[in-house]
């Protein structure tokens, strides 16, 4: 499963690299207007075998040339990432929000590309309620 996930975001960043090169006009600011395609992926932590979350999930999201991969909400989650410029660890979905203090570690990671730069961010949250009040739509997959 991981290099079929590998296998597409390869893909998505050969089909959009010769968009990057044209030139395409955007209303973007000119740092978003670099590739920007990543593999998000949420699983539960190691010797979690009674995890809320059984099996991990996966998807791509690409936020330019064009918005989509298979993300199941790709444009609020290139928002919300845009919002902090890229920074996963700045993301802060509803930090009000209370959730329960069960101890179920989920582990979210993220590979690619942002802006041009690369990425490779992992953080383990203790349940998958931390994880979707900080990190809202981005690894809602």
């Amino acid at each position: 499963m991981t290099s079929a996930r590998i296998g597409i975001g390869s893909a998505l960043l050969a089909f959009a690299l010769p968009f990057t090169a044209a030139g395409v006009a955007t209303a973007q600011p000119d740092t978003a207007q670099v590739v920007t395609s990543l593999v998000l992926e949420v699983r539960p932590s190691v010797g979690q075998p009674g995890s809320a979350v059984p099996v991990s999930r996966s998807a791509v999201l690409v936020c330019y040339p064009f918005v989509g991969g298979t993300h199941s909400n790709a444009e609020s989650a290139c928002r919300e990432l845009g919002a902090v410029g890229g920074a996963f660890d700045s993301l802060s979905a509803d930090p009000q929000s209370a959730c329960p203090a069960v101890e179920d570690p989920v582990v979210a990671t993220a590979t690619g590309v942002w802006c041009g730069r690369q990425v490779r961010w992992e953080r383990t949250f203790g349940n998958s309620c931390v994880l979707r009040t900080t990190t809202g739509s981005v690894f809602a997959l």
